[in-house]
């Protein structure tokens, strides 16, 4: 158990040191190239058309006109990130964008990534199987009617081994630069009125380092309204999503919402006092060597950065691991063991009679019970996600606290004198019940098993001399079915 609790506090360290060092970065700061839009388009607050959903919102931010000069941040698939001269940020479908000479073969293992003889995948014949990223140049493009009347792109492109052919635009991504802007963005979850209060008033600088670049800025008479689509602040049961940072002169004014949900978990008393930021922000991979990697010149994941030896591996595994673990070991653990002292100390009363113990921790083994599983439920794969999980853990921890206690106190806590006196004297067999069961097979076939269950009384005095009482408790002991 000493081993148990230095782990445990080795983790708990790691845990602290993990929320200081967590923030959202760019992993490479290349320069945004330029662009223009070859149609009216409408900027959005996300990578879709507006929408709002239990995970993801997104709002028209602005509308832009054909020719508006823009600047491309980032892309996602199909959409493209912009700048445009005000400051106004979004995002927006690529097909509003004048189209880069390159694209680049976005899938390595899917068989109809590659160059066809005519823009129909289905009827052509493919030329070229692009098995690994590849720029390609565009020389043309197409929309092809499919037969249910909806629309799909073409591009026709020349690969780097003089092959052309068309290639279908879910395939491929446009390339305005040789080494993608990338930023690596996680999911907060704070509680509203502490991350309200933590930044209002704040730099939107200082907010910025913590959590990058937002997803889009709206100008708004004068003031900027910041977007952040991965921040989520949790208000009892409500969850904000979507936020928007009213910023003047720099400084965080407001801080409001897209969107809100409702959460069933956060109905239930204590919720919000049970959630903790610390670990919903606990990013486990940071602990990865694995995990951090390098990038190639697409701003593909390739490899770590290193790799220890095998046996080093595992050997930093096991010591992480451990620790870990032995911290969420410490949450269970020290709650029911601070209560069953508590409990222990009420029964060493000798004013208290067995069943007024045992209903001492039947309610704080539900009490405890009731803790963990809201507390499970609003800080570990939040809300509805493996509820039946969690309240399967939380019932049995809650029943075999009470099983626990109520075996001690029936064989161990003398009635009479309400010592913890009680010692074994002998057991004997009253008796045995045989059972009978059956199974008939679609075959036919029948297969008889018997079982018995054995009767037992268990013979229990009190060890002290000026008390000497005795009792019995009766038990039964189930053997299980044998073939007959």
């Amino acid at each position: 158990m000493k081993i148990v609790k230095i782990l445990a506090i080795i983790g708990f360290v790691l845990t602290l040191v993990i929320n200081i060092f967590q923030y959202d970065k760019t992993v490479y700061g290349t320069d945004p190239y330029l662009s223009k839009l070859v149609k009216d388009a409408e900027i959005y607050s996300n990578h879709s058309t507006q929408t709002t959903s239990d995970k993801r919102v997104s709002l028209l931010v602005t509308n832009a006109k054909a020719g508006t000069s823009v600047h491309i941040l980032e892309n996602y698939f199909a959409w493209c990130k912009i700048q445009l001269p005000d400051g106004t940020m979004g995002w927006t479908d690529e097909k509003n964008l004048q189209i880069p000479g390159d694209a680049l073969c976005r899938h390595t293992n899917n068989a109809l990534c590659g160059l066809y003889d005519q823009p129909d995948a289905r009827n052509g014949k493919q030329l070229l199987r692009l098995k690994k990223r590849t720029y390609l140049t565009i020389l043309d493009h197409k929309t092809v009617t499919k037969a249910r009347g909806y629309e799909t792109g073409f591009t026709k492109v020349k690969a780097p081994d003089g092959t052309i052919g068309w290639i279908k635009d879910y395939h491929i991504e446009r390339a305005g630069w040789k080494q993608p802007r990338r930023i690596k963005r996680k999911e907060w979850r704070y509680n509203k009125n502490s991350f309200i209060n933590k930044w209002t008033g704040k730099d939107i600088e200082k907010f910025t380092k913590k959590f990058a670049e937002p997803s889009a800025i709206k100008n708004d008479n004068g003031k900027k309204i910041y977007y952040f689509n991965n921040i989520f602040l949790y208000d009892r049961n409500r969850v904000e999503l979507g936020l928007k940072l009213t910023v003047v002169n720099n400084e965080i004014e407001n801080i409001n919402r897209s969107h809100r949900i409702k959460k069933w978990i956060g109905s239930f008393p204590l919720s919000s006092f049970l959630r903790s930021p610390l670990l919903n922000n606990n990013f486990w991979y940071f602990l990865s060597l694995a995990a951090s990697q390098s990038y190639d010149k697409f701003g593909d994941k390739v490899k770590a950065k290193y790799q220890p030896n095998g046996w080093l591996r595992w050997v930093i595994v096991i010591v992480v691991g451990s620790a870990l673990l032995s911290f969420f070991f410490m949450l269970v653990y020290l709650p029911y063991y601070l209560w069953d002292k508590a409990t222990f100390r009420a029964s060493e009363d000798k004013t208290k009679a067995n069943n007024t113990i045992l209903m001492i921790a039947v309610l704080g083994a539900i009490v405890l019970g009731y803790l963990w599983f809201v507390f499970l439920n609003v800080n570990f794969n939040a809300f509805n996600n493996y509820f039946l999980l969690h309240i399967l853990f939380c019932l049995g921890m809650t029943t075999g606290f009470i099983s626990k206690w109520n075996s001690d106190l029936m064989y161990n806590r003398c009635t009479r004198c309400r010592f913890w006196s009680g010692t074994h004297d002998y057991s004997e067999l009253l008796g045995v019940t045989e059972s009978t069961q059956t199974t008939t097979y679609s075959d036919g076939s029948k297969k008889r098993e018997k079982g018995k269950t054995e009767h037992w009384r268990d013979h229990r005095y009190c060890n002290r001399q000026e008390c000497g009482h005795k009792w019995y408790i009766d038990r039964n002991f189930w053997s299980g079915w044998k073939r007959a």
